[in-house]
């Protein structure tokens, strides 16, 4: 097939509805499009090919790895090709797995095709709800190797991340990270802590990465006080406040199942998650991201609302016995995250919304003291009810703060619940706050009566 004419290559785009004929015309197409005689007609079949690999057989698979691998350095040709990847990906649903997977290990390998970033640039683009889920499964594989590929895997993921603009949903991808395989080869992994402590760090620089240069922009000129693409910021925030609550659910329900990780390792990745971690542990691998942005990208990442399922999830593992982060520690997070999201409120944006009142029990149920089980009681004795202190009034004050900013639901609880007198005072004043809307308009603009947390806070 040296010798070949246009109308052989005709007949091959016309029988493309064949197996065979796809498997043929495959292994001479990267020739056949770069000679100009047969660029025409070559661009043709390779549109024919794509659109009929509709059967994701062992046949279909084998064109998908040689098309990855065909190298096109004319503008004009390589933009045809990215719309034969379009229909490839529309002919059958299965071929966009395939294909990221395919693109991502031929990246990774010796002869590694220039192409692939703008081919996954269009997977991206074509399925942007979808992709992300099988690039995190790809990612999955690369960590569960015997080898540690979390490196790689991290210098991977910024390049992708660089060379596709940040045109990925990062919340599906971090979502996708966080779901549970049930192959053998991850029933039966090795290193499945290794894995579990992998896949937290994959979390967090996913979080960093979707600081672009206009949220980088918009967080300096809050800084210095400028309200300027707040937008921007704050749909940042949101999503990264988002995969937080995403990676707590996965710690909660997800890793355990996994996993029997050590208590160590566990707080660990819990902390790790929600940015109260040391900061040296979040670029110690590679020395990303650089000196001059670690701080502020911390902070940017940490400086977000806390969810109301993230917040629950925290306190509902320190209440478990089977997790290991105990209450004392349980409350300790919570009452950071609180303060935490509490000091970045803004009239834009909801920081700490709670609806659901169990939180109080939640909270409450932390401070309780549990006699020592190795014990023994006298025959008919019932032990008291009793909290340890120090947790105690420290609850209090969480709940105090989360009241502030949920006057209608919290506050009016424990004012109607009159649980202590220092909860007691402090919800009557934010209620009368509230509803009056007594700190005058200059502090309540919209005139709806809103409450200013942190001046009913220090009226208290």
């Amino acid at each position: 097939m040296d010798n070949v004419s246009r109308n052989l290559l005709r007949l091959l785009t016309a029988t493309c509805g064949y197996k065979e004929a796809r498997l043929l015309a495959v292994q001479r197409l990267e020739m056949w499009l770069q000679n100009p005689k047969l660029t025409r007609p070559a661009q043709d079949l390779l549109m024919s090919l794509c659109m009929n690999c509709s059967t994701h057989g062992a046949d279909d698979m084998e064109v998908i790895s040689s098309l990855i691998k065909i190298r096109l350095k004319p503008k004009v040709l390589l933009n045809h090709y990215m719309l034969c990847v379009r229909e490839l990906l529309n002919a059958h649903r299965d071929n966009l797995g395939t294909m990221v997977k395919l693109v991502i290990f031929n990246e990774l390998s010796n002869a590694r095709n220039p192409n692939n970033m703008q081919v996954l640039h269009t997977v991206l683009q074509h399925s942007p709800e979808q992709a992300p889920k099988f690039l995190a499964m790809v990612f999955q594989d690369l960590l569960t190797n015997k080898d540690d590929y979390l490196r790689a895997s991290r210098a991977l993921l910024r390049e992708i991340i660089k060379q596709t603009k940040h045109e990925i949903n990062f919340q599906s991808f971090c979502f996708g990270l966080m779901q549970e395989r049930k192959e053998a080869t991850y029933v039966d992994m090795e290193f499945k802590e290794r894995f579990v402590i992998q896949v937290t760090d994959l979390l967090t620089v996913s979080m960093m990465l979707g600081i672009t240069a206009q949220v980088k922009e918009a967080g300096i000129a809050w800084d210095k006080g400028e309200k300027k693409n707040l937008e921007v910021l704050r749909s940042f925030q949101n999503q990264i406040a988002s995969i937080q609550r995403d990676a707590v659910w996965w710690l909660h329900t997800v890793v355990p199942t996994i996993s029997k990780v050590g208590a160590k390792d566990y707080v660990h990745c819990l902390h790790k998650v929600l940015f109260t971690e040391q900061p040296e542990t979040y670029y110690k691998w590679d020395n990303w991201p650089p000196e001059s942005d670690r701080n502020f990208f911390l902070r940017l990442c940490s400086e977000v609302p806390l969810l109301e399922d993230t917040l629950m999830r925290i306190l509902v593992i320190g209440l478990s016995r089977d997790l290991p982060l105990g209450p004392a520690d349980a409350m300790e997070l919570a009452d950071h995250l609180v303060k935490r999201a509490a000091a970045v409120q803004s009239d834009d944006l909801e920081v700490l919304r709670v609806e659901r009142i169990q939180l109080i029990d939640a909270v409450l149920n932390l401070c309780t003291y549990h006699h020592p089980e190795n014990i023994q009681l006298p025959a008919g004795y019932q032990p008291p009810n009793l909290a340890i202190s120090t947790l105690y009034w420290k609850a209090w004050l969480l709940l105090l703060v989360v009241a502030a900013f949920n006057p209608q639901k919290i506050g009016k609880t424990c004012y109607r619940a009159q649980c202590t007198n220092l909860l007691h005072a402090a919800s009557t004043v934010l209620l009368t706050c509230f509803s009056s809307g007594s700190y005058g308009d200059s502090e309540d603009p919209d005139g709806d009566g809103e409450v200013l947390t942190s001046r009913a806070i220090r009226e208290v």
